[in-house]
């Protein structure tokens, strides 16, 4: 997850992201635990586009807001905290599944 995060704004693709954090972690794990690796990966991902400068996404509609990126940082924190819960929730789920 940490490497996720880490790697999300140097590389815009998720697909590249993938392709070096992927084998790493099967070095590492089991490959059992391929599929959740995966869903890491990509819940990671995800969670550091919402909050990487990086993402077009986030940087048209900051600028059609006319909106400032850290008092923006500073109004959904608690949201993306919430979505951090939520990532954490569901990797536990597929652990356990």
């Amino acid at each position: 997850s940490i490497a996720s995060l880490i790697s999300t704004p140097f590389m815009t693709e998720q697909v590249y992201a993938v392709q070096y954090i992927l084998p790493m972690l099967n070095i590492v794990g089991s490959t059992d635990l391929l599929e959740v690796y995966g869903l890491i990966v990509q819940l990671f991902y995800g969670l550091g586009l919402l909050i990487a400068p990086t993402s077009i996404l986030l940087i048209v509609g900051l600028f059609y807001l006319r909106e400032d990126y850290t008092s923006w940082i500073k109004y959904i924190w608690k949201v993306l905290l919430a979505i951090f819960g939520l990532c954490i929730i569901a990797i536990t789920i597929a652990v356990l599944i």
